[in-house]
Order: structure tokens, then C-alpha cells, then sequence
């Protein structure tokens, strides 16, 4: 049997909270990404060499593909350098760039959220508190 328009919007309700909720769990079993040593490899493969990777930007929640040549960097571009200084951690793939982000991500609005639960604790055991 169809489902009527109401019971469509109720069903799509359910899995959008469903995939929230699946969210707010701690996503550790993604694995940790491996970021490259830069060092590592601009010394392997020597003097000049660019290294194409992926990095990530937690205020944006993006991530780019860059390439550093171990002093300088770009985002958004592979060709070269366009930015001096260090920029990173830099990431083989995207999907190990994304991990990060969100691993990222993840620790910062954990932070936020301790910081709203104890100043909740602490409204709940305060004198003006009535039950």
C-alpha cells in the first residue's frame, strides 16, 4: 500500500533524524587518517619537488586539494606554490582529508558542548534552582 503525502514527509522526517542522530555519535571506528610527513618526502624525492596532496579548513568545513613544496603551499591549485609558510597536515586522498575534517570537527563542537553541559550542571545544583 502508497504511502499518503503526510506519511511521506513524516517518513523523510524520521530518516533526516535518524541521520542526525547517527551523526552525534563518536565516529572512531572511521580510523585515523595518516597525514604525510612533508619533511619525509620533500627529502625522498629532493630539492624542487612538489607534493600534490589534500588538506582541510575547519572554519569553512572544507577540504582542498593543494600542493606544498615543504616551505611554501597553495590550496586550490597543484601547479605551484603561491603562499609562503607551512600549511597542513597534508593528506594522500580526499576521503583521508574528509576524515580528518570531521575528526576535527568533531573535537571542537565536543568542546563546546562540555562547556553547555557543565554550565547546565551548574544551573541545576545552584540555590535559584527550583524544582
Amino acid at each position: 500500500m502508497a504511502m499518503t503525502k503526510k506519511e511521506q514527509a513524516a517518513f523523510a522526517d524520521l530518516e533526516c533524524q535518524s541521520r542526525e542522530w547517527f551523526a552525534l555519535r563518536w565516529r572512531d571506528f572511521l580510523g585515523q587518517p595518516t597525514s604525510i610527513d612533508v619533511g619525509q618526502e620533500i627529502k625522498q624525492h629532493g630539492w624542487g619537488f612538489l607534493l600534490r596532496a589534500w588538506t582541510f579548513c575547519t572554519h569553512t568545513k572544507e577540504v582542498f586539494e593543494g600542493c606544498t613544496d615543504g616551505n611554501s603551499h597553495a590550496v586550490k591549485r597543484t601547479d605551484r606554490v603561491t603562499s609562503q609558510g607551512m600549511y597542513g597536515p597534508w593528506y594522500r586522498t580526499k576521503r583521508e582529508a574528509l576524515m580528518a575534517l570531521r575528526l576535527a570537527v568533531q573535537e571542537e563542537f565536543a568542546k563546546e558542548l562540555a562547556k553547555i553541559d557543565a554550565a547546565i550542571e551548574a544551573e541545576s545544583n545552584s540555590p535559584s534552582h527550583s524544582s
